[in-house]
């Protein structure tokens, strides 16, 4: 498969509005902007994930691809645990065993590694959703649009069965209450490369196409 280098150049553009969007200096003085990164800067990663996805009824790969995203999760809530414990009036310390579990990232001191949990389990869920309908086609386009819309009405209605000792929500172990959003995001992009031929897979505005879609 020959590279877009318009792709990469998206997730540059992601890497960048995720570091504005937690810069407190930056979204304290500028609301509006920091409102409009959260509009997509994550769909967008989803997404991009979805286009680079080969061959999704593969177990195999699949699981590999998987178990790529979980290492690093583990990995960070070893390093980091210690860390955590060292902090004796940390708010997660009391539900610590428990916490290992969630992908949320609120119940650990590391708490950006909710994202590699959210992808490996919308990934499950895309695995899944393969073996019934092929995702690259305009029922499975149709299917992604609904399951994000659905979504995202559900998690606005119901409240997260969990919170951790400072309140925030934990939702479900694993990010399995955000799966099928994520999965929607994934197929979505899975399904983009179908769309965007007429849009130049390289260079920035190629880029700036690509980054500009989940709008």
């Amino acid at each position: 498969m020959t590279r877009i280098v318009a792709i990469d150049i998206a997730k540059s553009i992601g890497i960048l509005l995720v570091a504005l969007g937690h810069n407190r200096a930056f979204t304290n003085e500028i609301h509006l902007a920091h409102s409009f990164i959260y509009l997509f800067h994550m769909p967008l990663f989803f997404m991009i994930s979805g286009m680079t996805l080969n061959n999704v009824t593969d177990w195999d790969k699949m699981r590999m691809r998987i178990k790529y995203l979980l290492w690093p999760y583990a990995a960070s809530f070893v390093i980091f645990l210690p860390r955590q414990l060292s902090i004796p009036d940390h708010p997660s310390n009391q539900n610590i065993i428990s916490g290992a579990l969630w992908g949320s990232g609120n119940a650990i001191y590391n708490t950006p590694s909710w994202f590699l949990v959210a992808l490996a389990t919308g990934l499950l869920v895309t695995f899944a959703i393969s073996k019934f309908i092929e995702i690259r086609s305009n029922s499975g386009f149709l299917l992604a649009v609904a399951l994000v819309l659905i979504n995202l009405q559900l998690l606005g209605q119901f409240p997260a069965p969990f919170q951790d000792s400072t309140g925030r929500p934990l939702g479900l172990p694993f990010n399995l209450d955000l799966a099928p959003l994520v999965s929607g995001y994934i197929i979505i992009g899975a399904n983009l490369m179908r769309f965007i031929d007429k849009v130049p897979r390289s260079g920035l505005f190629g880029a700036l196409s690509l980054a500009s879609i989940p709008l």
